[in-house]
């Protein structure tokens, strides 16, 4: 694989913003497979301009999303999959964090907060200060109905 723009394309975090940008991009590279996208904005604006040029199943998206703004697009097919955390279990996990914290108990590497994926905390090697759980969940045509948000 290979990095294809110069720079970074950039949304705005704007879904039309996305399509916009990726539209004229995908006319001007003919040649381009996928895009990645950081914003959650990003992946429906760019599966939008994937179909309107009939390109489905010849350029990809992945990237976050939130399932609700993306369940037709998964249903469609236009989508295959995105990926995200849920943001109540990480919630959860914070607060029990901050209940650790504030009872006085050791805070580090392999901290449990009784949530899966943040049952065994790593400390980042640049940051003693940034812990980091792994609870990425990814939700395809299957799965979209199980998340309303």
């Amino acid at each position: 694989m290979t990095l294809a723009a110069e720079k970074r394309l950039e949304s705005e975090n704007s879904a039309e913003t996305a399509y916009e940008v990726a539209k004229q991009y995908l006319k001007t590279n003919p040649n381009i497979k996928g895009f990645t996208g950081s914003s959650s904005d990003d992946t429906p604006g760019v599966a939008r301009a994937i179909n309107e040029l009939g390109l489905k199943g010849k350029v990809f998206v992945v990237g976050t999303g939130m399932p609700n703004e993306c369940r037709e697009l998964l249903k469609s097919g236009d989508l295959d999959t995105i990926t995200l955390w849920d943001p109540a279990d990480a919630g959860y996990a914070m607060c029990n964090l901050a209940t650790q914290v504030l009872d006085g108990n050791e805070i580090g590497e392999g901290t449990d907060l009784g949530v899966e994926g943040y049952d065994n905390l790593k400390v980042s090697e640049e940051d003693d200060n940034l812990l980091m759980g792994d609870a990425s969940i990814a939700i395809t045509a299957e799965n979209v109905d199980d998340y309303n948000f």
